[in-house]
């Protein structure tokens, strides 16, 4: 892929093109299969040098062939350990270096002069490399005996003495290949950390330098204020107000008391402990075989779930009355329980469908063509006896795993079987059995937009408020939880922040490794010097969004598309239809040909919605069915 370069007015070179991510073979880290393959190697060395060995064994006559091994392993641990305590050191003085400069930068105190400073030291530095070259080789040139102290202040000797020893010199950084760093916090899965060092990032400990942020929970404010136009994170600001189950269904209640046929996804549901009195006097008058369905607000992978029939049943689900446990302002919903799922061999089942939002203005949303399908371990049953069987109502996999009658994937190819499917394997199942799988999935992308929309407007004033560049920072994965009924309606049950991204099964890897790989292509994650940008902003240039795709290569029906256009709306246009190029198997469903119907349901369809239904489908009549 050939590099785009993006210019400012002032000629800066400072960014290049997308990067290209490919798929991984193994979910391992570099580090740990650098580990992996230096204990392989002496492994096979010992078996294939029997005399070696013997001499081995000699030395430690009590010794067996596995605790050699055990020590070769922890003697290559140790040197591992040690590299990554030199690597960390390294890091800090760095770390400590850049902190100083940014100081004396922000004060304005003496900062042309530490630039000045540095750029003296590397023409002197560079006088002397060449000096170097040209003379005899001398065999103390590299030696590290006397090594200075890395959490040392760089003095003016020191800075021009080597290239080395000049950590912030702008004529080598401007002409450095631009790295590639990521950050992962407040997450355990190894997935993404895997897909990015494998395609060439590091990790960065720094806020100020990442390329791509994944945090595994809503991330504070001073970070959305401190991005740059080239940095990316997995959240949008207000991103609990959908994915906190009692967050969610309030948005849900705002927009369906406006417009009540629109909105009727969800079950009938009550927040607690807000809504104790009406829920039990619902319970006091309810039929013997009326089921809810208690969650706590804000947990996940099926904790905490219980089936209720009466008051006595919720005041023990919720930790209520005298036996109360929680905190008393801890939030749970309780919902009428779906007692006619569709099954499968008589198996109760949700799906698990990803679905990235790449903007709210204009609004921008895909949905992964693949997906997960999670059985129940025991078939279904409405016997008031099985009520409390988690493994018999409830499809979550961390809870269904520990069942006996669980059956695991062991091959991605033989999918169809077991307790977990693809979602390709359900649609040929359903189409097997003359069920309309096209029908069914229109349904679930209807209500999975009218999901995104009750947040859109909160949205749109949550990225003025506290995103500096709202058209490129911030994406979002999030995790739709969905039941399908016996009358083919979708319900949606969640929907997760950070849906698990762990690989416990090939099944799992083959999705969701494919998945985040298009995920990264689609979001424009590109090399910028953050030396240059710092340069930059020193010299107060603003750097937007139109810097990015100013010299963008556009193909001739692209160049058809976007003429007329200038600044935002032309920007905004181009970035959609680039998207679309690297969206891999992700399917966008809004804007779509159909997007115009949910102009009413929208505060902002008037805008950049518009103009973008307007260029791709030609016209922009705002009705509603």
């Amino acid at each position: 892929m050939s590099d785009v370069t993006v210019f400012t007015k002032t000629g800066h070179l400072f960014c290049q093109s997308p990067v290209h991510f490919r798929p991984i073979e193994s979910v391992i880290l570099p580090s740990e299969q650098k580990l992996l393959t230096g204990a392989n190697d002496m492994n096979q060395k010992l078996r294939s040098h029997p005399k070696e060995r013997l001499i081995r064994k000699s030395s430690y006559p009590n010794d067996t062939n596995t605790s050699s091994f055990r020590k070769t392993m922890k003697k290559i641990a140790q040197k591992q350990q040690s590299q990554n305590m030199s690597e960390l050191r390294e890091w800090k003085a760095r770390q400590m270096r850049e902190r100083r400069r940014q100081m004396a930068i922000e004060k304005g105190e003496g900062a042309s002069s530490h630039f000045e400073l540095v750029l003296e030291g590397s023409k002197k530095a560079q006088e002397q490399n060449k000096e170097k070259t040209d003379a005899p080789f001398s065999e103390h040139e590299n030696d590290e005996s006397s090594p200075q102290d890395p959490l040392e202040e760089p003095t003016k000797a020191n800075q021009t003495a080597s290239p080395q020893s000049t950590p912030y010199s702008l004529e080598k950084e401007s002409t450095k290949q631009p790295q590639l760093t990521y950050k992962v916090s407040r997450t355990e899965n190894k997935v993404v950390p895997c897909i990015l060092e494998q395609n060439g990032f590091s990790p960065s400990h720094s806020d100020a330098t990442f390329n791509v942020y994944w945090c595994g929970s809503h991330l504070r404010a001073y970070l959305f204020k401190s991005l740059n136009v080239f940095q990316k994170v997995n959240h949008f600001p207000k991103s609990f107000e959908l994915t906190r189950k009692s967050n969610m269904y309030r948005k849900y209640m705002e927009m369906k008391t406006q417009y009540p046929h629109a909105y009727d996804y969800l079950p009938r549901t009550w927040v607690l402990p807000k809504d104790y009195s009406d829920l039990t006097q619902i319970l006091e008058k309810r039929r013997f075989n009326e089921w809810f369905i208690v969650k706590p607000a804000s947990s996940s992978s099926g904790r905490g779930i219980s089936l209720v029939n009466n008051v006595t049943e919720l005041l023990e689900a919720t930790g209520g009355g005298a036996a109360r446990t929680s905190s008393p302002d801890e939030e749970y919903v309780c919902s009428d329980y779906v007692a006619n799922p569709l099954l499968v061999n008589g198996f109760k089942f949700d799906l698990r469908l990803y679905v990235a939002v790449t903007s709210y203005n204009p609004l921008r949303i895909y949905l992964y063509e693949d997906g997960l399908v999670r059985f129940s371990a025991e078939k279904y049953s409405l016997d008031p006896l099985n009520r409390s069987n988690s493994f018999i109502h409830l499809t979550n996999y961390a809870i269904n795993m520990n069942n006996d009658k669980f059956v695991f994937n062991t091959d991605e190819a033989e999918d169809g079987v077991g307790n977990k499917w693809s979602l390709h394997a359900l649609r040929k199942y359903l189409r097997h059995e003359g069920i309309d799988d096209v029908q069914i999935f229109r349904r679930i992308e209807d209500v999975l937009i009218k999901s995104i929309l009750t947040v859109e407007s909160d949205q749109r004033s949550a990225l003025r408020t506290f995103v500096p560049h709202p058209h490129t920072n911030c994406f979002e994965l999030f995790g739709f939880d969905v039941l399908i009924d016996s009358d083919l309606k979708p319900w949606v049950m969640e929907i997760n922040l950070s849906p698990s991204l762990s690989v416990g099964t090939p099944l799992d890897k083959k999705i969701k490794v494919s998945m985040l790989t298009d995920l990264f292509n689609m979001i424009d994650v590109r090399r910028y010097n953050p030396i240059k940008y710092r340069e930059l902003r020193h010299q107060k240039k603003k750097i937007t969004a139109h810097h990015l795709y100013q010299n963008e290569k556009l193909n001739e029906n692209e160049s058809k598309l976007v003429k007329g256009l200038h600044g935002e709306q032309r920007t905004v246009l181009i970035q959609t239809l680039k998207e679309d190029e690297r969206k891999g198997d992700f399917k966008r469903i809004f804007p779509s040909k159909d997007s115009h119907l949910y102009g009413q349901l929208m505060t902002s369809y008037a805008g950049l919605n518009a103009m973008l239904y307007e260029r791709l489908y030609g016209n922009s009549t705002n009705n509603i069915s």
